[in-house]
């Protein structure tokens, strides 16, 4: 259920956990991260917490999208003014955050092996 890895995400930035947040990063999505806050002269995490701020605002997750070992949700809140599909990657058997660079290519998934998360 990718709703589980936003929450557990988000619930990781607003402790602060550096190595709880990146459990649920691919390897390509910290690679990203990495380089551009070298750019900005700020760690990936510093840079990471800027980019989602507000971390405290609940993130409502919807439309799950699931093929073989890709995936795309739809996700609101923070920094996310509107619902945006959001790309995920399959590594290790557990669902993690693709990079920004996936998101563009991932983004028309059509197959649907789960029913849509609707939010409570």
């Amino acid at each position: 259920n990718l709703s589980l890895v936003v929450q557990g995400y988000y619930d990781a930035l607003n402790k602060k956990d550096e190595a709880g947040t990146k459990k649920f990063l691919s390897a390509n999505a910290l690679k990203y991260y990495e380089i551009e806050a070298k750019s900005e002269k700020k760690t990936w995490f510093a840079y990471l917490l800027e980019l989602e701020d507000p971390v405290t605002e609940k993130r409502e997750v919807r439309n799950e999208k699931i093929d073989g070992d890709k995936a795309v949700a739809e996700i609101k809140g923070g920094s996310l003014g509107k619902f945006t599909k959001v790309a995920f990657v399959k590594e290790n058997s557990e669902w993690k955050f693709a990079s920004q660079d996936e998101n563009l290519k991932f983004s028309d998934i059509k197959k649907t092996d789960m029913p849509s998360n609707t939010t409570k």
